[in-house]
């Protein structure tokens, strides 16, 4: 300004209007992840079935960060880090709820720790850390109870698949409807969970 210098005045000018831009964009993605915690929160706040059901199910996106088998609280809480802030630095839309991906080998051995931690994409991205949940069937339920009691849903989702003549054939997709930051009690929590099935 002081020098009357009429490019510089417009590359300043410029460059003011790409950090607004992306800050503009850090909003949106605010209020886009504020947006579906309050969806999510209010669906759990609802009637819930805990009944088994089947499903058919869109194709959908998901960024994910993988885990180690025996990676404990502490772990997990670092790999949840580590995803939020790659997606903040590479301007990634995703929606808020946590969700957990467990690979079919681990979902037939009865080995239910969880192989990622993922967010849901609204559209796909290029890169290694996509993963695509196909369309298809999907047995669905819900757990209502701590993360520790899953196990005991797992077994009866697969006794279900077993009932119906079906069999396993994906991984199995599970996301917080209601946790610890909206439940003290994780009697309480409630947990959706998708298992791709196929006739056997």
């Amino acid at each position: 300004m002081q020098n009357q210098n009429t490019p510089l005045l417009l590359e300043l000018l410029k460059q003011k209007l790409d950090v607004l831009e992306v800050e503009r964009n850090k909003i949106k993605r605010m209020q886009s992840l504020l947006k579906g915690a309050i969806e999510m929160t209010e669906q759990a706040q609802g009637e819930i079935d805990d009944r088994p059901s089947i499903e058919e199910c869109e194709e959908e996106y998901f960024i994910a960060i993988q885990l180690q088998q025996g990676d404990g609280d502490k772990e997990f809480a670092h790999k949840l880090s580590e995803q939020r802030e790659y997606c903040e630095n590479h301007f990634i839309d995703c929606e808020f709820p946590i969700w957990t991906i467990l690979d079919k080998d681990r979902l037939e051995s009865g080995d239910y720790y969880v192989d990622y931690i993922a967010n849901r994409l609204k559209t796909p991205i290029l890169g290694e850390r996509m993963i695509i949940k196909p369309k298809g069937r999907y047995v669905i339920m819900n757990h209502r109870g701590s993360y520790e009691t899953m196990p005991v849903t797992y077994s009866i989702i697969n006794k279900y698949i077993s009932s119906k003549g079906m069999a396993i054939s994906g991984s199995a997709y599970s996301v917080d409807l209601l946790n610890y930051l909206a439940e003290k009690n994780p009697d309480n929590y409630v947990i959706q969970i998708s298992v791709e099935v196929s006739d056997c």
